[in-house]
This record gives structure tokens, C-alpha cells and sequence, in this order.
């Protein structure tokens, strides 16, 4: 029932790994009219997001985070799109995972707190609420660049804020590819 595990090495102190895991085993039944974030009837409730640490290079881990709402419904079965997790190259406590919103622990993983990016503005655009890629500068750890389906967000406090610099910026991601029979063959 595990989807995608993304993994994350500390530069601070590299005996230190995490791993985000979107954990697919039911949890609860899901109550009644209970709908998921397409507005869909809940089929089934997973665990959800779950994040592990490992203080010995990986030989062992333990389970750091906590069982709650938050992160129940934070990839949205969708870890498969997210699955990606950061740490600060400065700090190995302080951990980034990214999903529908994003979110940051300065505990080493052990609670979460959601970084407001909708609502703030540069120039009339807002910053998009899927997040997808994470930069971290090694130097200033208050710099961090921000993937997410509307583009490329900037912060410079340390996620407090952010600002959407690139405009019409041509990119985009793929879901699925798939080709016809035809000669020469197409793909779409």
C-alpha cells in the first residue's frame, strides 16, 4: 500500500536521512458524505503521509512523525506526484515535505507546520498550492526556491514569504505518454 518514498540526506550531518512515505493503508472508514479533495466520495482513508528517520545512515530507521489530520490528507493518495522531502543544509532538524500545501518541521520531523503560500502575491500572481521541488541554499538557508504547478515561487525568510518572479514560464509536467499505430507512429 506504500506509493513513492522520497528520500533526503542532511549536508549538516550525513548519518542523518529522512524519508517521506505515502502510506496507503486504510486508516479509518471515512464518514458519512465524506468527500475527498476533488470534491469525490471517500472511498478509503489512508495513513497518509509518514516521515522516518534515520540517525545511522540508514541502517535503521523509526517513524518520527505523528498520526494526525494534517498529514492524513497531505499528498492526497497523490505521493506518487509529491513523495519529495528537504532538509536544511544548515540545520538537520528542519525538514521540508512538499504535497497539497507544503510543509516544515524545525523538530526533526516529529510535527509539521503548514507554510501559507496561497494569498501571497507578486505582482497580481499568486503562488500555486501543488508543490513539487524544493532548493534549499547551502549558504543562506532564508533562500529557497519553490517548484509548484504554477511555476517557480521565491523566499527570502526562510518560507515565510514567497514571491512568484518567473513569469510565463513555459513548462509543464507529464502525467502520462502514450502513442498510436499510425506510420510514422505519433505521440501524445
Amino acid at each position: 500500500f506504500t506509493e513513492r518514498i522520497g528520500l533526503a540526506m542532511s549536508n549538516k550531518n550525513a548519518n542523518v536521512v529522512y524519508a517521506y512515505i505515502d502510506n496507503h493503508t486504510p486508516k479509518r472508514p471515512p464518514r458519512p458524505g465524506e468527500k475527498d479533495a476533488y470534491g469525490r466520495l471517500t472511498q478509503i482513508v489512508p495513513m497518509g503521509v509518514q516521515v522516518w528517520r534515520s540517525i545511522d545512515k540508514g541502517e535503521t530507521w523509526n517513524k518520527v512523525s505523528t498520526e494526525d489530520d494534517k498529514l492524513e490528507r497531505f499528498a492526497g493518495t497523490y505521493g506518487w506526484v509529491f513523495g519529495q522531502i528537504r532538509t536544511d543544509p544548515n540545520d538537520e532538524n528542519i525538514v521540508y515535505i512538499m504535497g497539497v500545501p507544503m510543509a516544515k518541521s524545525t523538530d526533526g520531523g516529529k510535527t509539521f507546520q503548514t507554510i501559507q503560500t496561497w494569498g501571497q502575491h507578486y505582482k497580481g500572481d499568486p503562488v500555486h498550492g501543488d508543490h513539487h521541488a524544493l532548493w534549499i541554499d547551502p549558504t543562506n538557508s532564508n533562500y529557497i526556491i519553490n517548484g509548484n504547478d504554477g511555476g517557480v515561487a521565491v523566499s527570502y525568510d526562510g518560507s515565510k514569504t514567497w514571491k512568484t518572479f518567473v513569469h510565463n514560464m513555459p513548462t509543464t509536467h507529464f502525467y502520462n505518454v502514450t502513442y498510436d499505430m499510425k506510420v510514422p507512429f505519433n505521440i501524445y
